[in-house]
């Protein structure tokens, strides 16, 4: 979420040092774990939604409308460059440790990374998974790692912001909508068939940013005897049914088995 906040601020302001930052701290998520790839594939659907849905730069908003294509074309135009630029400007971070760890400890991370690839891949040669089944797995697993309550309300910001982004003018609501497809194509991939509830951690956060707009509600939706707070009842009933199931089913630490 810091590499998150980072690179769409860098987006908005212009800012070369934020995409530096980016760039370095994207180094260091995958220094730790590859699982931070489909992170950057958010980022990267995050910046082209965002680019296709509005027709003019951040730093334009609230300015007077553009009189001609012409105009918006060159906006649009001297937005795409500096896109591109704040992208060179994090690549130039992100290369930088990789040639400092290589020159000073002769540590090759690009064959690190492979040896991870293969080694993932190997996995699946010793512990074959039916696909099929594992779609339906996959989906459960990320509920109850998610946590039910957080799960029903990222479902519900999900589709507000695909409403809002879509019948809106702005580019609100991207970065959840880039969310939902990646995780949607991890589902679907079939990569994380397999300890699934443990893969699935890194991306939790994604569901907290979705469940964030289900909170965008006005003062009057707060009064008594409101669909609010029916939706926070059964928040709190789905809440009480897992911690309920959780204490009496799951025995992480084998108590049953003592005397």
């Amino acid at each position: 979420m810091l590499l998150g906040w980072l690179w769409l601020t860098a987006v908005d302001r212009g800012s070369w040092g934020r995409a530096a930052v980016a760039g370095l701290l994207a180094f260091v998520g995958l220094f730790l774990s590859l699982a931070m790839l489909p992170v950057a594939a958010w980022l990267g659907l995050t910046t082209i939604l965002s680019l296709w849905k509005t027709s003019t730069p951040v730093a334009a908003v609230g300015s007077p409308a553009l009189e001609s294509p012409e105009q918006q074309a060159t906006f649009d135009s001297l937005r795409l460059r500096r896109v591109f630029r704040l992208i060179a400007v994090a690549i130039v971070g992100f290369v930088i440790p990789i040639v400092v760890l290589f020159a000073i400890f002769r540590l090759n991370m690009l064959h690190v990374w492979q040896l991870n690839f293969a080694n993932h891949a190997e996995f699946y040669t010793h512990s074959s998974r039916t696909y099929v089944a594992w779609l339906v797995a996959n989906v459960l697993e990320l509920v109850l790692a998610a946590g039910p309550p957080l799960a029903v309300m990222a479902a519900a910001g999900g589709l507000s912001a695909v409403r809002v982004f879509f019948q809106g003018g702005s580019n609100r609501g991207a970065s959840v909508i880039a969310a939902m497809l990646v995780l949607g194509l991890l589902w679907i991939s079939g990569k994380n068939m397999g300890e699934a509830a443990r893969l699935w951690i890194p991306f939790l956060p994604w569901m907290i940013l979705a469940a964030g707009r289900s909170f965008r509600v006005s003062a009057d939706d707060v009064s008594a005897n409101t669909s609010f707070n029916r939706r926070w009842l059964l928040i709190a009933g789905l809440q009480a049914v897992a911690a309920i199931l959780t204490s009496t089913r799951i025995d992480g630490f084998g108590f049953s088995e003592l005397p």
